[in-house]
């Protein structure tokens, strides 16, 4: 089953940041279903950005997916 994500991250630093990010499938009482693991992203300094994707969570956890989390690492 598919489940898609979206994060949205703004930096208030005069610095670019440059991460790694774990997206994490949750269900409903907070456990980790299933998790994704994507790699290169970049928000130039003073600015806003929004990245998106998908994963295909594993049965049966993907039919108790009620929340995702995002687990970010500079790079």
């Amino acid at each position: 089953m598919a489940s898609a994500w979206k994060l949205t991250l703004r930096n208030d630093d005069s610095s670019d940041l440059a991460f790694d990010a774990t997206i994490e499938f949750r269900d409903a009482d907070g456990f980790v279903v299933d998790s994704d693991r994507e790699h290169g992203f970049f928000v130039p300094a003073g600015s806003e950005k929004t990245f998106t994707g998908y994963d295909l969570v594993k049965m049966p956890g993907a039919s108790r997916v009620a929340r995702t989390n995002a687990k970010l690492a500079p790079r």
